[in-house]
């Protein structure tokens, strides 16, 4: 049987459609009879302005401009007429209720295929069958059962989103309705939970250390100069029993502290596949203050490492680094993770400090936000991801075998479902989240390229990208992009406070992209907008104005 401007009305509906009109009529009058010659139960005109819940609305034949608000989620437009029933009219606030006309064409639509289903038209079903129409999905008996089930195990959740991760066949579970929602609501950015398992690692520090006791003198815990003789203090006269029972109760007291650091700094040493280098100099990483405390303490520290025969560090060589405050951070945490076997006391006392654990967490940082140029280096996103996916692994197992490491489970499970929803987006379209480290700030990047998944690109064939900045000072910056045969079409949406200041260097982005052997066509727009990642990536392709045919079999 074929619909083609089909109009179907059931007497049992047009009874309850009355039936509701005169209950609210009812309502209405009993709640504010003194406003019955002013304001109708029911309403008709044209939207004028929606926001969220509520809607403004020039009645018809009046001209009369009213605002109230709206009850449920309704597919309403400005210029829209549309009739309301009016539900509530207390303390100076109307509440409206949408009157679907019942010879919609959707409307016979959905009725039409349940109908022909054999389900039951129901306010849900009707609902499904109308999203999986605009989203132009099929509205057989099978997929509407799918989604009458989705929607039960769900209920919590927007048909809509669940149409549409059906639809872009995204896996559906509890983790990525939540992800999908997150990405909705622009909550998605894994710079903030990143930045958020950052400073709880440094909390876990600070309370690992204030769950250490104080380091006992050392004379009880180690050997001193004066058991050793003058001539070989490296071999002469130590008594090693008596040495390897201080180290066991000092191993005993500061088991806890001294695990936690070397899982760490196992985390933060870098090799050649490491996507972090931290090649900055301590001298630059923290004050001037802080650089002579640190110097202090680690002259202290490699003196009595010497002592300890830890002839397998080149002390001599780290010291003079250190005194000029040129060694990397990267290689003072290697020094610092190479002398944590030693039991030594000053040591303990130096990774309890402040400072220790702001270096840590520089180190951190380093290691998961890039820099403008590492995005530059060959298969270096790449590396990037497959290190954090492993470092949370890694983070995990801390956290279950020590307790004081139990407040950095919720942001590494937070970020392994975000890292896992990018993979299945990634199914779809080439889709990244950047966290860039820029001089004085972190910024969050979404990067989209739209070409056929898992096909070669040809040079005459065009790209799309898009990519999003949020910047601390510039504000939210969209910059659209298609390249064909290294001619690149650029328009950069920006406020409008940030439009001249970018305009002045459009010039300069023109020379370098030039140097890379393309052509930059580029201008800028003025746009508050901020992106919505479900109409602008996923909805792109689905939604039409207008009505497709349907055909239902009447033995489906």
């Amino acid at each position: 049987m074929e619909i083609n401007d089909y109009s179907l009305k059931h007497n049992r509906l047009h009874k309850l459609a009355t039936s509701e009109y005169e209950a609210s009529q009812a309502k209405t009058q009993q709640l504010n009879p003194s406003k019955q010659d002013q304001m109708p139960a029911a309403i008709k005109g044209e939207i004028i302005d929606l926001r969220y819940q509520e809607v403004t609305i020039r009645l018809e034949p009046s001209g009369q401009i009213i605002t109230a608000n709206v009850l449920g989620d309704l597919p309403l437009y400005i210029g829209q007429k549309a009739e309301f029933l009016i539900a509530d009219d207390t303390k100076g606030q109307i509440t409206l209720r949408y009157i679907e006309s019942l010879s919609t064409p959707m409307y016979d639509i959905a009725h039409k295929a349940l109908f022909a289903s054999g389900l039951a038209v129901s306010e849900r079903n009707l609902a499904i069958v109308k999203e999986l129409l605009n989203y132009q999905m099929p509205v057989d008996k099978k997929t509407i059962l799918k989604m009458i089930k989705l929607t039960g195990s769900y209920p919590d959740t927007e048909i809509k989103n669940l149409v549409l991760m059906l639809k872009k066949q995204l896996p559906i579970t509890p983790n990525n309705i939540a992800q999908f929602e997150a990405y909705q609501m622009g909550r998605h950015q894994i710079i903030t939970e990143l930045n958020k398992l950052i400073n709880n690692i440094s909390l876990t520090l600070n309370n690992a250390a204030n769950n250490t006791p104080n380091i006992e003198n050392y004379n009880q815990l180690s050997p001193s100069t004066t058991d050793m003789s003058s001539n070989n203090p490296l071999t002469d006269n130590i008594d090693i029993t008596n040495f390897n029972n201080k180290a066991a109760i000092f191993n005993e007291k500061y088991i806890d502290i001294i695990s936690l650091n070397k899982e760490l700094l196992s985390i933060l040493k870098a090799d050649e596949n490491s996507p972090a280098t931290y090649d900055t100099s301590i001298k630059d990483t923290m004050s001037d203050k802080e650089l002579i405390k640190v110097q202090e303490a680690i002259s202290d520290i490699l003196e009595e490492a010497k002592i300890l025969n830890a002839n397998y560090i080149n002390i001599d060589l780290y010291k003079s680094q250190i005194s000029d405050g040129s060694i990397t951070l990267g290689n003072f945490l290697s020094l610092i993770r190479d002398l944590l076997p030693t039991n030594n006391d000053k040591l303990i006392k130096f990774i309890k400090s402040d400072t220790y654990q702001e270096l840590i967490s520089e180190a951190f940082h380093n290691r998961w936000t890039l820099s403008p140029k590492e995005i530059l280096k060959e298969k270096k996103v790449n590396r990037y991801f497959d290190s954090l996916y492993d470092d949370l692994k890694q983070l995990k197992k801390i956290a279950g075998k020590l307790p004081q490491a139990d407040n950095i489970k919720e942001p590494i499970n937070k970020l392994q479902d975000n890292l896992q929803f990018m993979r299945d987006l990634n199914e779809l379209f080439l889709y990244l989240q950047l966290p860039l480290r820029l001089t004085d700030q972190d910024v969050h990047a979404d990067l989209y390229v739209f070409s056929r998944k898992n096909k070669k690109h040809l040079d005459n064939e065009q790209l799309s990208i898009l990519l999003h900045l949020d910047m601390a000072n510039l504000g939210p910056m969209d910059v659209h992009m298609t390249i064909q045969k290294r001619i690149i079409n650029m328009v950069i949406y920006l406020e409008k406070s940030s439009q001249e200041l970018i305009s002045q260097h459009l010039n300069e982005l023109q020379d370098k992209i030039l140097q890379k052997g393309y052509q930059l066509l580029v201008k800028t727009k003025v746009s508050d907008k901020k992106p919505d990642f479900i109409t602008d990536i996923l909805q792109d392709d689905t939604l039409n104005q207008g009505l497709y045919r349907y055909s239902f079999d009447i033995r489906a």
